[in-house]
């Protein structure tokens, strides 16, 4: 027969849980406090672009056109960068002179400008817009004829100036419409 326990034990346990009570209770207090803070973060930036590896997939003649292809290279190793058009850059503007360094993108090599071949007899027409993504690090191959025309006008006059002339095309992204 089990031995029930005593009053006095029952006592002692009852006061026993009791102060264990209060105790656990009086580890729930606790302090309400306000506060602020605020952390700064860096927003990075990309390396730009590069247009390279311009290439004509034929030769240039009074009333020919040959279509443009080109890469365009993202410098950034750590972003992918976003390529609206590309379109003739025109260089830097001489203010003396009121001029663009390449006139509408075009460059005659030195001896052919000087004997009268004109940037004037000479069109690039810019293809459509891309908006394309490239990667980082990424390389977008623009093939023929998806880079555009470049075309030598036949100006019903005497080009003779223009026979064997380096035209030098010179593009720039244009991301102004995206």
């Amino acid at each position: 027969m089990k031995k029930l326990l005593s009053t006095k034990k029952r006592i002692a346990m009852a006061a026993g849980l009791l102060v264990v009570a209060i105790g656990a209770s009086a580890a729930f207090a606790y302090w309400t406090a306000s506060g602020t803070g605020s952390g700064n973060a860096t927003a990075g930036t990309d390396s730009g672009v590069k247009i390279q590896n311009v290439a004509f997939d034929g030769t240039l003649y009074p009333g020919t056109t040959v279509n443009v292809s080109f890469d365009i290279l993202n410098n950034s190793s750590s972003t992918p960068v976003k390529v609206g058009k590309v379109v003739a850059d025109q260089g830097t503007f001489d203010a003396v002179h009121s001029t663009y360094e390449w006139p509408a993108g075009i460059e005659i090599d030195s001896t052919h400008a000087t004997a009268g071949c004109l940037v004037g007899d000479f069109v690039y027409t810019a293809p459509a817009a891309y908006n394309h993504e490239i990667a980082a690090s990424g390389d977008y191959v623009v093939s023929a004829p998806d880079g555009g025309t470049l075309k030598m006008n036949d100006t019903s006059s005497n080009q003779d100036a223009c026979k064997t002339a380096t035209v030098t095309l010179h593009l720039k992204v244009d991301n102004s419409a995206i």
